[in-house]
């Protein structure tokens, strides 16, 4: 075979032509998925925020947010389904922390305290153990009649 040869050149240079283009396309793809997956999990969990949060608006409203820990454990299962919620006062006192999941890739108590957002909703990535991120999102839901509350 001769390697000096316009056929073999050409086919050379067709080939890495053709590698280039598909590590291309390979990365961009990835890019998006990545980009696309991390917007949706956003929105989920801005959604859910906002379902406690119409569930503490409900409860605060019945003077009953003792028993909102019981209605999101049976509503939303956290712990089970490898999410985390914490709903606190404005006061800085926890009125409800979900349990670890069971992947025990996280601990709820190794996590920073609530933060409150300068914003109704805000998002922010937590570093975890063994280089693992937890996206997490706030929502903040004033009370009417009780306490503000941190989603």
């Amino acid at each position: 075979m001769n390697t000096r040869g316009l056929k073999f050149q050409l086919v050379t240079w067709y080939a890495a032509l053709l590698t280039c283009c598909f590590l291309f396309l390979g990365a961009a793809t990835y890019i998006v998925l990545q980009r696309y997956l991390i917007s949706t999990l956003k929105e989920y969990q801005l959604r859910r925020g906002r379902q406690i949060g119409q569930l503490v608006t409900i409860e605060n409203s019945q003077n009953n947010l003792g028993n909102l820990g019981l209605e999101i454990d049976s509503r939303y299962a956290p712990g089970p389904n490898e999410r985390f919620v914490r709903v606190s006062s404005m006061d800085g006192k926890i009125l409800y922390v979900s349990p670890a999941p069971a992947s025990q890739l996280f601990s709820p108590g190794d996590l920073p305290g609530p933060s409150w957002p300068e914003k109704a909703e805000a998002v922010r990535r937590i570093p975890l153990k063994k280089g693992h991120e937890m996206l997490v999102t706030s929502r903040v839901v004033r009370g009417q009649n009780g306490p503000s509350v941190l989603i």
